[in-house]
């Protein structure tokens, strides 16, 4: 079958990766993250996981732009 990672595994990633992988996420998702866990929200008050968002919003307004972040 297929492997399981054990979970202290997955805690021990650097923030580095974390700050990866929460980058892949939209907005929505990021918050929802945020409250997984003490480290994730930290991990998610990253600032540089923003800047697409506000890239965005600094755009003259493009509807399904905006709702694909939030999505």
């Amino acid at each position: 079958g297929p492997s399981v990672i054990p979970l202290s595994a997955v805690y021990q990633c650097p923030k580095d990766v974390w700050i990866k992988v929460f980058d892949l996420l939209c907005f929505k998702d990021l918050l929802a993250a945020s409250q997984v866990c003490k480290e994730w929200f930290h991990i998610s008050r990253t600032p540089i996981l923003y800047q697409k968002f506000y890239q965005v919003l600094e755009k003259p307004f493009n509807r399904l732009e905006f709702r694909g972040l939030i999505d």
